[in-house]
């Protein structure tokens, strides 16, 4: 595979010189902040204020409609790539909007859900990264 002008040639793919980065330890790639110094992956801090934004709207919340929560568990399943343990916190908030049948049903919140919430308020800050390669310990 060799590089001509504007595309790789084998794979036909384009690719242009502006968008490709120039040598660094620190990359973003697929919405993942990359450090290979660290060796660790974590969420950027734009994507990381965003979600803890989001989530903070939702820790007074007691009723909804269907629909509502779902971008807020999307935005959670996207971390759980990140956050260990986040998917066993993410499961009373999708189990909640199973049970209603359209998307402009109302939803109750119970308590063990507000639990939840308050989790991702305080982990994510706490643990943002997840080793590539682990320690010769284990």
């Amino acid at each position: 595979m060799h590089w001509q002008g504007k595309f790789y040639v084998d794979l036909r793919l384009p690719f242009g010189l502006q968008s490709s980065p120039g040598p660094t330890s620190l990359l973003v790639f697929l919405g993942i902040l990359i450090d290979s110094n660290l060796m660790e992956c974590s969420l950027p801090p734009d994507k990381l204020s965003e979600l803890m934004t989001e989530v903070h709207t939702w820790s007074s919340q007691k009723k909804c409609i269907k629909r509502q929560p779902l971008s807020l568990i999307g935005e959670l399943n996207f971390a759980c790539r990140i956050i260990p343990a986040g998917r066993i916190f993410l499961r009373r908030l999708i189990d909640p909007s199973t049970t209603a049948c359209l998307p402009h049903h109302h939803i109750s919140l119970n308590t063990e859900v507000r639990m939840d919430v308050v989790w991702w308020l305080k982990f994510p800050l706490l643990w943002n990264g997840h080793a590539i390669i682990p320690d010769l310990f284990w």
